[in-house]
């Protein structure tokens, strides 16, 4: 079997980076009380300074620093760590 090469259709979408637990945005705070006083395992930082997105596939923690991207084509909010933000997507001028 002899394989093709595809690559993805070029889309654009919007998005901005998650920085605060306060921001006003389509992230919620990250509330549940009884992690809101340790420290995540994937970044370190504070429960307090992470959100939670609803999204169609369910629900995400949101830490800091990750992208929130909003596809323009289904309205779907997702969250996106910031390497593979970096590797996918460029800035459109």
């Amino acid at each position: 079997m002899k394989f093709k090469k595809y690559r993805t259709k070029p889309i654009i979408v919007e998005a901005y980076q998650w920085l605060k637990y306060n921001q006003d945005d389509e992230v919620g705070h990250y509330t549940d009380w009884q992690l809101s006083f340790g420290k995540c395992k994937y970044c370190g930082k504070s429960w307090k300074r992470h959100g939670w997105i609803s999204t169609l596939q369910g629900g995400h923690m949101v830490c800091p620093g990750d992208w929130i991207i909003h596809d323009i084509v289904d309205g779907d909010f997702y969250p996106c760590k910031p390497g593979i933000f970096k590797k996918t997507y460029e800035e459109v001028k």
